[in-house]
């Protein structure tokens, strides 16, 4: 064991350790309003952050729905008019053919006008040459 002096200087250091715990009690205790406070204004901050991270990220969370949406309707559109394109070739080429066949048809007619004018002529130059024969009452009439 230890002797009485030893016991009192222990003593001595175990109340000297007690008053400095005492001390760092009292100056914690005095500080844990201000640090309650500071905390109590870090928390708010935080809560406030959290709100419009979450409030930030709901909004994106929508426009990426919406920009999905989006690309689905122009794709969606381009197919439509890639369909347009192709049909619009396809009455562009048929409108060429028939305008082809048109032309033909237009020279084809011209070609049987100018044979039946042409054969027209060739009997009127016919009945000019030969006319009496042709005209049976105004031939009888001089006949008789």
């Amino acid at each position: 064991m230890f002797s009485p002096e030893e016991q009192q200087i222990e003593i001595c250091l175990l109340k000297s350790n007690l008053e400095k715990i005492e001390d760092d009690i009292v100056v914690q205790n005095s500080a844990l309003p201000e640090l309650d406070a500071e905390n109590e204004q870090k928390y708010r901050d935080t809560m406030t952050a959290l709100r419009i991270a979450r409030s930030l990220n709901s909004e994106s969370e929508r426009l990426n729905q919406k920009n999905v949406k989006l690309t689905a309707r122009r794709m969606q559109l381009k197919r439509q008019c890639d369909d347009i394109t192709t049909a619009l070739e396809t009455a562009r080429g048929k409108r060429s053919d028939l305008v082809d066949l048109l032309k033909r048809e237009e020279q084809e007619m011209e070609l049987q006008i100018c044979n039946y004018e042409d054969s027209l002529r060739a009997m009127a130059n016919r009945f000019r040459t030969t006319s009496n024969y042709y005209w049976e009452n105004g031939t009888r009439r001089k006949v008789e």
